[in-house]
């Protein structure tokens, strides 16, 4: 194998760690990576505790690297965001949209490029521009900022002004758009059938303007087929990353995978395989997030690929000059501890928007908690700890009876329903699943008038449960957005935040 194949190829690649230690440390494997030759790593919340420990790490290995890396993370926004004990996630995308308020989405973009910047982050994969019109999508749901393109035109161009604020380099994505789909690629392969019409109309448009309008550092793709427009899926289509992305839509900066070890490409494909037609199709940066025995056996068939004649010298030159450009580009690391131990949460911010963001649907008059009445707390797919919270931060305001879980299809009728003043339903779904639940709480309802059902995830559960008296969304369950909650249950905030499911 040639020399030169073995010093270039591991560029192409970005890498998670920390998998096989204790709270995500760094290890070996990582180490023997930068030291092959890898461009960058990724952050996940495994490897963050606070920020302090995130400057440390990251300037460890860039010192141990003697050489700028792509350092990543996903910071999105609230639920979706790598970054939060001590960071300010504030609340997803579609949150923003609530408002009403682009202001919100700058804002909250300014705060995450200042202090991903602050920890040594220079790349963040934000914002989302899928347009979600799928009601049934399990993974892109509230990471959009709204079903229709304008929406998310206008916020995540707030957001992206916000985020250029502190140099931080922006990777949209995903590309071609996940959001019409009905599957989670972390799964299995989603199939969108739609006409390349339809396609071009909704999806396409808010990457087209990002593009056109300079925003655009890096695109993320998407591990979603359109059987329409071609027959391999975004991540290894040549039409979508070539004949659109490049040709049509004039992208000059570095395309990245979204993980390639995602169920989509790993079970279907295979990683290492995904990894060659990837590049193949016109990515330029090969995204593995978890396993280094995959991280490795992907290198290697890269270089395999390139040795054997099967990807051409002019093609591996090609993605290398956009790598080695927008590598240049990126700031130094940051050397000041100071600002890093002066890095604070903007509670203010995070409650301010939080409050904007509630939304409030009154089929019928319920609210606000009457002040030392009983309430009973039922959640549906809720964690425990958001359980506790809420009854704590309830607790001397009225008093919880009991607090349960329901699951699909479970009918209570054992008098429990019937006894307090008010019932909380909570529920945490990610796309319209819990249809299902339709029969155990309309008997809810029977045993009981003063139903309050909130929605701590997707509110699509709120268009379903349209015969609940009184729905409330959140967009997460964040600790800032069940204080909002609160407050609204209290009669204390009255939202007015636009629900932009129930616009046409």
């Amino acid at each position: 194998m040639k020399s030169w194949i073995k010093e270039v190829i591991p560029r192409f690649f970005v890498f998670g760690f920390g998998v096989n230690y204790p709270n995500g440390g760094i290890g070996k494997e990582v180490h023997e990576f930068i030291k092959l030759g890898i461009s960058g790593v990724d952050i996940f919340p495994r490897n963050v505790s606070d920020p302090v420990q995130v400057w440390v790490t990251l300037k460890h290995l860039v010192e141990f690297a003697n050489r700028k890396l792509v350092i990543t993370t996903d910071q999105e926004g609230g639920g979706f965001s790598s970054l939060k004990n001590g960071f300010t996630p504030g609340v997803p995308p579609m949150a923003l949209t609530a408002t009403n308020n682009p202001v919100y989405s700058r804002r909250q973009g300014e705060i995450i490029s200042r202090e991903l910047s602050t920890v040594g982050v220079n790349t963040v994969f934000a914002p989302t521009l899928d347009v979600n019109t799928s009601l049934d999508n399990p993974i892109i749901g509230i990471r959009s900022f709204s079903r229709k393109p304008d929406d998310v035109l206008k916020y995540s161009t707030e957001f992206i002004k916000g985020l250029k604020s502190s140099n931080t380099a922006i990777c949209v994505k995903h590309f071609p758009g996940h959001g019409p789909t009905n599957k989670d690629s972390h799964e299995n392969l989603p199939v969108v059938e739609i006409s390349e019409e339809e396609y071009r109309k909704i999806h396409l448009k808010p990457f087209e303007e990002a593009i056109r309008k300079g925003y655009a550092d890096m695109v993320m793709t998407a591990h979603v087929l359109y059987p329409t427009i071609d027959n391999k899926p975004g991540t290894l289509s040549r039409k979508f990353m070539r004949d659109i992305l490049r040709e049509e839509l004039g992208f000059e900066g570095v395309i990245i995978t979204d993980c390639l070890e995602m169920k989509a490409m790993k079970n279907t494909y295979g990683v290492a395989k995904a990894t060659v037609e990837a590049f193949k199709a016109g990515v330029d940066m090969l995204l593995i997030s978890h396993s280094p025995d995959l991280q490795l056996e992907s290198i290697n068939a890269l270089m395999d690929a390139v040795d054997d004649g099967h990807i051409q010298e002019a093609r591996v030159k090609e993605s290398l000059g956009r790598v080695e450009r927008f590598i240049d580009k990126l700031p130094e690391f940051p050397e000041s501890i100071y600002k890093v131990l002066k890095l604070t949460e903007k509670k203010d911010f995070e409650r301010e928007v939080a409050e904007k963001s509630m939304v409030l649907v009154e089929r019928e008059k319920v609210l606000p908690l009457r002040k030392d009445g009983s309430v009973l707390l039922l959640g549906v797919n809720v964690d425990n700890k958001t359980m506790e919270y809420l009854k704590t931060k309830l607790t001397g305001y009225v008093n919880i009876t009991d607090i349960l879980n329901l699951r699909e299809d479970q009918i209570l009728e054992d008098g429990r329903l019937s006894e307090p003043d008010f019932v909380l339903v909570l529920t945490y779904l990610r796309n319209l699943n819990g249809r299902n639940l339709e029969n155990p709480l309309r008997s809810i309802c029977k045993q009981n008038k003063n139903v309050v059902h909130v929605s701590l995830f997707n509110p699509y559960d709120i268009l379903d449960f349209d015969f609940l008296p009184t729905s409330i969304a959140t967009f997460g369950s964040l600790n800032h957005q069940l204080d909002a909650l609160v407050k609204v249950l209290r009669g204390e905030l009255m939202p007015e935040a636009r629900f932009p499911l129930l616009e046409k």
